[in-house]
């Protein structure tokens, strides 16, 4: 897991770095600027909004009497989107707009789901107390 990390955080500056430079060479250094600033502009305005629909269906299913375990895993995502949309760089920012639209993150969010129940699989046990 150590060596899969190392790897992550040697090889996704490097695919960054490449990228900018590539684009900066393509469209100009001023405009790759731009558009770096426009991404996390749009992504912040994505992150407020999504955030904020996000809370009010946890707010909703707690006012029903059910734990929102689906909702607050999905606010989980909409925060992991924050934080890529908040690091400099495109591949960063695709994979930070996947998490923040509608649409993507409920595929994103099950899948993660199942890889996560295969990794740790029934070493997990959940208890639950109801009050006295």
């Amino acid at each position: 897991m150590l060596g899969k990390l190392i790897v992550l955080f040697i090889m996704i500056p490097i695919i960054e770095m490449y990228l900018l430079l590539e684009l900066g060479l393509m469209i100009g250094v001023g405009n790759t600027v731009v558009l770096i600033v426009a991404t996390g502009v749009f992504g912040a305005f994505l992150y407020k909004t999504q955030s904020h629909i996000n809370f009010l269906r946890i707010t909703n299913t707690f006012q029903q009497g059910i734990i929102p375990d689906r909702e607050m895993f999905e606010h989980l995502l909409i925060i992991i989107g924050a934080v890529l949309l908040m690091t400099p760089g495109f591949l960063t920012d695709f994979l930070g707009f996947l998490l923040l639209i509608p649409f993507t993150r409920p595929f994103i969010r099950k899948r993660l789901k199942i890889y996560l129940e295969r990794r740790v699989g029934d070493s997990v046990e959940v208890k639950t107390y109801s009050p006295m």
